[in-house]
């Protein structure tokens, strides 16, 4: 690849990461720049001129957001939301760990057998990083939507695929505390629901759902 290839590759994504609209729009855009850059270039203008003469991709971009504003995707700032979440449950699960420490160490003070905290905290750590791995993955769906490219949605299925299997082991631990649990009033019992289990299991579905749709598009 050539210096001038380069700087119009990098050009172009710039472009692509600025512009806030379907995919289908977006690979025509890209499309039509090229075309023109190309041939800008071969009436005798060089690759910066061409960009000096086009404007910035920043700019570019915001013509063309302007241009099709009718087709603009807007952003879900719920995504935020789920970044809090993760933020206070890693907060939450090393402030539950230090008190189990401190447990411990008056426990030991006071020559008394006290569980092992490494091993009385284990469910409750894994279950913890799986409600952050789906949480993440919430937050990545949310920035997305439906309509990106299908590459973009791997991550969110790894990341949920994996936040559900720390769920799963976490449950079946014996020695797990039922950290990051709801239990509701059922009848004659509690029905127990797991928050990190629900979000990796809807967040698994709909990232395999995106992921085909838009790959069946493009191929």
């Amino acid at each position: 690849m050539t210096e001038d290839q380069k700087k119009i590759k990098r050009y172009v994504n710039r472009l692509e990461r600025h512009l806030r609209l379907p995919l289908e729009l977006k690979v025509r855009i890209n499309g039509d720049i090229g075309t023109e850059i190309q041939r800008r270039m071969e009436s005798g203008q060089t690759v910066d001129q061409v960009f000096q003469e086009m404007g910035s991709p920043d700019e570019v971009a915001a013509s063309f957001n302007h241009e099709f504003s009718e087709f603009e995707i807007r952003k879900n700032p719920i995504r935020f939301l789920f970044l809090i979440m993760a933020v206070m449950a890693a907060a939450g699960e090393l402030w539950y760990i230090r008190a189990l420490l401190q447990m411990q160490n008056m426990a030991e003070s006071l020559n008394r057998i006290f569980l092992n905290p490494e091993e009385f905290g284990r469910g409750s750590v894994i279950a913890v990083c799986g409600f952050i791995a789906g949480c993440i993955a919430a937050y990545f769906i949310a920035l997305y939507g439906r309509k990106e490219t299908y590459v973009k949605y791997r991550k969110c299925i790894i990341l949920s695929a994996v936040g559900f299997l720390a769920g799963m082991t976490a449950a079946v631990l014996p020695e797990s505390t039922g950290a990051l649990q709801w239990k509701i009033p059922f009848g004659m019992s509690d029905l127990v629901v797991e928050p990190g289990m629900i979000i990796n299991i809807v967040v698994l579905i709909m990232s395999v759902k995106y992921f085909y749709t838009q790959k069946e598009k493009n191929s």
